[in-house]
């Protein structure tokens, strides 16, 4: 059997994982703000708050905003209605 060749434009899975995990790790975005740029299609979405919302939930750090740590990592076959029932 032959495994056909992917396309040079097409990224690989690591490349793609390498990318939600950059973009999750990033500034976090208001609510208002993030869901007016939210598709419905699938995704995957992050929610971060100070250590002092849930003082019993370890969470890691922003990259980018390191008072911020993560409380909830998802992902939803439609991102916008997710995010917004939330």
């Amino acid at each position: 059997m032959t495994v056909p060749e992917r396309p040079e434009d097409v990224p690989t899975d690591e490349a793609r994982i390498d990318e939600a995990l950059r973009l999750l790790s990033g500034v976090p975005v208001e609510l208002d703000a993030a869901v007016k740029r939210l598709s419905r299609g699938s995704g995957v979405y992050a929610w971060w708050a100070a250590p002092s919302v849930f003082p019993d939930l370890s969470g890691l750090p922003n990259d980018s905003v390191p008072s911020l740590r993560m409380l909830y990592l998802g992902r939803a076959t439609n991102l916008r209605e997710r995010v917004l029932r939330n």
